[in-house]
């Protein structure tokens, strides 16, 4: 076992970096239909310093190195895992046994059948993590760990060394040098890399090796920092569509100074997937997966990705999307969506037992959808991007001050010239009366700086009329006492619109949960007025409108301050919206109906000029359930 050679930070800064060059063969991560991805891991003799990207499947560590605890083929001896905010790292230390033991913020695996198992505390391993393994013999091995990719999210220690790895393009990897040349934190940062020959920490020449996706390093942090990459992903999470939502947004931010290119794919089926086209004049609004793109220096490419339900209905939805920055970084991101039930279940059995699996495979293998009917539960988001000004003060004035000057008493220097030319008059930004600076229209709209987003949920009965809701919930109903032919009873989905109606004893979910049926609920919280609806003038695929009022004592009345004495109550607010369906008629997305259109809020109590805000709206018939159930 090697000796632990202290590396002092401070002495290693004064001297010349060293290039090691490793036998590591590039790996990456394997993904495969059904959203399983599996990444392969080329461990060498000795120590390894590895990261793992993706979440295993089998949580045992046990269980996880089971190949390597058989006796058979090489043999792993410890598995160590630093905890940053454990312990701060100024200097490190070869990997050793006895040195890792004490050191603080180390967890650590040992063999079961080893003298050390009992020290053991490293029971599981996580995604986006850095490992230090220990290869027994002489004979290089891979470790495969199959499971779901998860998107790095990191949070730099400053001003002190961290122990990661990199979600790294492993066709063109980059070297250290241009992968952190958009991060302040990172400039001429010490790095070392592991030698599994020696057991030593090597330094790393950052402007000339290239970064290993399997790997970890020792990287130093001058100052806190999040960096991940040149393009930064938002959010960073798996994109969930659930049973309700239409499309979900993607921000790239370009933190470097060039254009870069990126590439968006699925993996395996890729159908269900498209991306809002670009162009806003085009006939054609969704474009199907891939986009190939770019983004230029210091700006954002927002792309909005939309599911298809219809693609992949009955059942659930479940693949991975490829974001590929070439030549820096591949980030491999779940997508999940499943299908909801649509329309009136048939009949089913009276016995409770197979009444229960008939609501749940017809929850799994939903109904065609109807196509052609404005009626039913519409959920949709409204994308705010216009807004008037409540004080637009001109700014575009002109000194109207009579030319002077002002001579040398001197005579040595040419005057000094104040003002203009342009004659005698009042200040063009002020009233030349009254002396109040001058508005211009207040009513006129401006573009905002970035899009503000919120849910809308409505819903349109048999007979036209539209109402707003601030939730619903998709439940199931037994009516009670109606016997059929055969034993069988009739039951039907309800939307419920006040959870206190899932009390009641008619109404049951029919989505399974921890082993229990539960409703699917579907909430917005940009509303708030009185009762559980509001009735809408006009009606779907036309305009729809209506004004309503937030009372003074409202408990969201944005002027309310329950710990301030002058704010126990605020001044009345009236919201006046008004919904425009564009001419065209709607897509079909995923089997269900889609409308869009443009979106106005007029404001008034917030301001002594009314306040309007502008967008645009996208809808999508989540349910073609004709009645809203108020109450039992």
């Amino acid at each position: 076992m090697n000796k632990a050679r202290g590396i002092n930070l401070s002495k290693w800064l004064s001297a010349l970096g060293l290039l090691l060059i490793c036998n590591w063969a590039a790996a990456d991560i394997t993904c495969f239909a059904g959203g399983s991805c599996t990444q392969t891991i080329a461990l060498n003799p000795g120590w390894n310093a590895i990261y793992l990207k993706v979440k295993p499947e089998i949580k045992n560590t046990d269980d996880i190195f089971a190949d390597f605890l058989d006796d058979s083929g090489p043999q792993i001896s410890s598995v160590w895992t630093w905890l940053a905010h454990r312990a701060r790292v100024d200097f490190i230390l070869d990997p050793s046994t006895e040195d890792l033991l004490s050191q603080p913020g180390w967890l650590r695996f040992f063999r079961p059948d080893s003298d050390e198992a009992f020290l053991s505390n490293l029971f599981t391993l996580n995604a986006n993590t850095a490992y230090l393994v220990k290869l027994e013999g002489d004979v290089a091995h891979d470790l495969v760990v199959s499971g779901t990719p998860v998107v790095p999210r990191m949070r730099w220690k400053p001003n002190a060394l961290n122990l990661t790895g990199f979600h790294i393009d492993g066709t063109n990897p980059p070297t250290f040098d241009d992968f952190f040349a958009a991060s302040p934190a990172h400039a001429n940062s010490a790095i070392f890399q592991l030698d599994s020959a020696s057991g030593e920490w090597q330094p790393v020449d950052a402007e000339e090796t290239d970064m290993h996706p399997d790997r970890a390093y020792w990287i130093f942090s001058d100052g806190g920092s999040n960096y991940t990459g040149p393009v930064n992903l938002e959010p960073n999470e798996t994109l969930d569509y659930g049973v309700s939502v239409g499309s979900r947004s993607m921000n790239l931010r370009n933190q470097s100074e060039s254009s870069l290119d990126v590439n968006v794919s699925i993996v395996a089926n890729g159908t269900p997937l498209h991306y809002q086209n670009p162009d806003p004049i085009s006939e054609t609004r969704w474009l199907a997966l891939p986009l190939n793109t770019d983004i230029e220096g210091r700006s954002d490419r927002r792309l909005r990705i939309s599911i298809t339900r219809g693609d992949f209905a009955p059942g659930n939805y479940n693949e991975t999307m490829e974001v590929v920055v070439p030549g820096y970084t591949r980030w491999l991101i779940p997508v999940v969506a499943s299908t909801p039930n649509a329309i009136s279940h048939s009949l089913v059995p009276s016995s409770i037992l197979t009444a229960a699996l008939q609501k749940l495979v017809d929850w799994l293998v939903p109904p065609v959808f109807a196509q052609t009917d404005n009626w039913g539960l519409w959920i949709g988001v409204v994308d705010i991007n216009q807004v008037s000004q409540a004080n637009n003060y001109r700014h575009d004035c002109v000194d109207n001050t009579p030319e002077q000057t002002i001579p040398d008493p001197n005579g040595l220097f040419p005057p000094v010239y104040i003002g203009t030319d342009e004659g005698a008059g009042a200040d063009l930004c002020t009233d030349e009366e009254t002396g109040v600076p001058t508005l211009l229209n207040p009513n006129e709209i401006t573009d905002t700086a970035s899009t503000f987003q919120f849910r809308i949920l409505l819903h349109q009965d048999l007979d036209g009329n539209v109402n707003l809701l601030k939730e619903v919930m998709q439940a199931w109903e037994e009516e009670k006492g109606v016997e059929g032919e055969d034993g069988y009873v009739a039951a039907h989905d309800v939307l419920l619109v006040n959870d206190i109606l899932l009390s009641e004893s008619n109404y049951e979910g029919f989505k399974l949960r921890d082993g229990e049926l539960v409703g699917v609920r579907t909430s917005s919280i940009a509303y708030d007025f009185e009762g559980d609806i509001l009735a809408m003038s006009g009606s779907i695929a036309g305009e729809i409108s209506q004004t309503y009022t937030l009372a003074p004592d409202s408990p969201t009345n944005p002027f309310r301050h329950i710990y301030h004495d002058q704010h126990k109550l605020g001044f009345e607010v009236t919201r006046n919206i008004t919904l425009t369906f564009v001419a065209k008629p709607g897509e079909s997305d995923g089997g269900t109906e889609v409308r869009s259109g443009t979106y106005t809020e007029i404001f008034t109590g917030l301001h002594n000029n009314p306040i309007t805000a502008a967008g645009t709206f996208t809808l999508q018939q989540l349910s073609t359930i004709a009645e809203l159930t108020t109450s039992p």
